[in-house]
């Protein structure tokens, strides 16, 4: 990464690239000023982005090599930790403008029987989650759950970033 970063600033030394380059970034930095709003992880408003999707943006150059070196730390956490993902979800919850969370720790085990009572432990204990979630919805609610949240969350989306059905995202989530 850090020889794609000298290619890139040698690249950019030119009168000509430096120019194109400066004003790239400047229309950069003015979209984004022009979109910022006060809550970042809250694409729902139209207006939010995470805190690192606007870091990167604003350091173009500088960016490759901060994404690889996240993915690089997902990647070594996930390969080091064999009991699950949970240092990995702890990391990614930072850059998902989660706030710092530490990973999960199971009872360790002996046994086949053991392993599988931390398994029903843990499935319930998410059904019980699950259910608190949902609890305060109403019937009309649950079934516009059940037929949106698919389609306008995932499915009818091209681009990573943002929602194309806002209005029914907001929707989702209020």
């Amino acid at each position: 990464m850090k020889y794609l970063r000298e290619q890139m600033q040698n690249t950019l030394q030119s009168p000509r690239a430096t120019d194109y380059f400066a004003r790239f970034q400047s229309y950069l930095a003015e979209k984004l000023h022009q979109s910022a709003g006060s809550n970042t992880g809250a694409e729902l408003t139209g207006n939010g982005r995470l805190s690192s999707y606007e870091h990167m943006l604003r350091d173009p150059l500088q960016a490759p090599a901060e994404a690889e070196q996240f993915t690089r730390q997902l990647h070594k956490e996930i390969v080091d930790d064999p009991s699950g993902l949970g240092p990995a979800l702890a990391t990614a919850s930072q850059s998902l403008d989660l706030g710092r969370r530490t990973a999960r720790a199971f009872a360790k085990v002996s046994s086949p029987e053991q392993a599988l009572d931390v398994v029903k432990k843990a499935l319930e204990e998410a059904r019980i989650a699950h259910a608190r979630a949902l609890a305060p919805l109403n019937k009309a609610e649950m079934n516009t759950m059940v037929s949106d949240i698919y389609p306008v969350l995932v499915s009818q989306n091209q681009e990573g970033h943002t929602l194309n059905d806002r209005v029914r995202g907001r929707a989702l989530g209020s």
